[in-house]
C-alpha cells in the first residue's frame, strides 16, 4: 500500500529523438519493408539475383536514410513511445512477417527465407527500441523531478543464488533440447532457443543496479538502460534479516540487498515516506 498521495509524472520537456535512437527505428522501418518489396519486385517479375539484390539495397538504404530524417522532425517521439505501453507491442508486425514468410516458403523459396531471418531481427528491433524508448523516457522524468535518494545494489546473496540456479537449469535445457533437435532431426530444437534466452535474461535478476527514487516513483538502470516503476506498481515494503524488498503484485519484487546498501536505515526511512510497510516476509 503507498503512503503517498497520488501523482502524475510532471510535464516533461519533448525534444526531438538523438540520432541513435532515430537510426534504429529506420533500421526496424527497413526490416519490415524491405521483405515486402522483394517480394513485390518476384510479383511484377524480377528474378535476376543480381537485380534483386540491388532492389534489397537501394530499398533499405532508402528507407534508413527517409525514416532517420523523418523522425528528427518528431519531437518527443522516443519520450512519448517509452511513456506508451504501444511499445511492447513493436514486434507483433514482426512476427506476422515471420509467419508470413514461412507460409508462402514452398512458392518463392529464397526471397521467403530473406523474409522469415529479416523478420526475426526485426522482431529483436522491436523490442530493443521498446528498451531505448522507456530509458529515454526515464531519463527525461528525472532530469524534470528531485531525487529523493539514490543508491546501488543487488539481491541478498540466498536469493541470488536461487536466480543462478533457476538461470542455469533453463539454459542447459534449452542447449540439451536444440543439440538433441538438430541430432534427430525432429522440431523440438526450436523451443530450445527459447528456453537459452530465458535463461540468459534470468541471470539480470539479483545483479546490482543504480537506483533512484523520486516522488513519481523508483527508477532503476543497469548497463545504460531505465527502467521506471510508479509507487502504485507496489503494494508496500518488507525488511528482512538481509534486504528491503518492495513488492510488486503478480510481479517480480525489487529487492536491496542491506549489506550492498551504506545506510540501510536511510534508505528505508526514503521508501516509508511512499510506502507501507508491510509485516509479510518475501520469500
Amino acid at each position: 500500500m503507498s503512503n503517498a498521495a497520488p501523482r502524475s509524472a510532471p510535464a516533461l520537456p519533448f525534444e526531438p529523438p538523438d540520432p541513435q535512437f532515430r537510426l534504429v527505428v529506420g533500421l526496424y522501418v527497413a526490416l519490415l519493408v524491405v521483405p515486402l518489396v522483394l517480394f513485390g519486385a518476384v510479383t511484377v517479375g524480377f528474378s535476376d539475383a543480381a537485380a534483386l539484390y540491388g532492389v534489397f539495397l537501394i530499398a533499405g538504404l532508402l528507407l534508413v536514410a527517409v525514416v532517420t530524417w523523418a523522425l528528427g522532425r518528431l519531437d518527443g517521439a522516443a519520450v512519448r513511445l517509452g511513456n506508451s505501453r504501444l511499445r511492447w507491442f513493436l514486434s507483433l508486425p514482426a512476427l506476422g512477417l515471420i509467419v508470413g514468410s514461412f507460409t508462402t516458403l514452398s512458392r518463392i523459396g529464397g526471397i521467403a527465407m530473406v523474409g522469415f531471418f529479416l523478420g526475426l531481427f526485426a522482431a529483436l528491433a522491436g523490442l530493443l527500441l521498446a528498451v531505448m524508448a522507456r530509458s529515454r523516457y526515464v531519463k527525461t522524468l528525472l532530469d524534470a523531478v528531485d531525487v529523493d535518494g539514490e543508491w546501488t545494489a543487488g539481491w541478498p546473496a540466498a536469493a541470488k543464488r536461487r536466480v543462478e540456479w533457476l538461470a542455469a537449469v533453463s539454459m542447459l535445457a534449452g542447449v540439451v533440447t536444440f543439440a538433441g533437435g538438430l541430432a534427430v532431426g525432429g522440431q523440438f530444437w526450436f523451443p530450445g532457443q527459447f528456453l537459452v534466452a530465458i535463461g540468459a535474461a534470468i541471470t539480470g535478476y539479483g545483479q546490482s543496479q543504480d537506483y533512484a527514487v523520486t516522488p513519481a516513483g523508483i527508477t532503476v538502470e543497469r548497463g545504460g538502460f531505465r527502467r521506471f516503476y510508479e509507487w502504485s506498481h507496489f503494494d508496500g515494503y518488507t525488511r528482512t534479516d538481509d534486504a528491503l524488498v518492495c513488492h510488486r503484485p503478480r510481479r517480480v519484487d525489487v529487492r536491496f540487498a542491506l549489506d550492498d546498501l551504506d545506510d540501510p536505515d536511510a534508505v528505508e526511512g526514503i521508501l516509508s515516506r511512499y510506502l507501507g510497510r508491510s509485516e509479510v516476509a518475501s520469500v
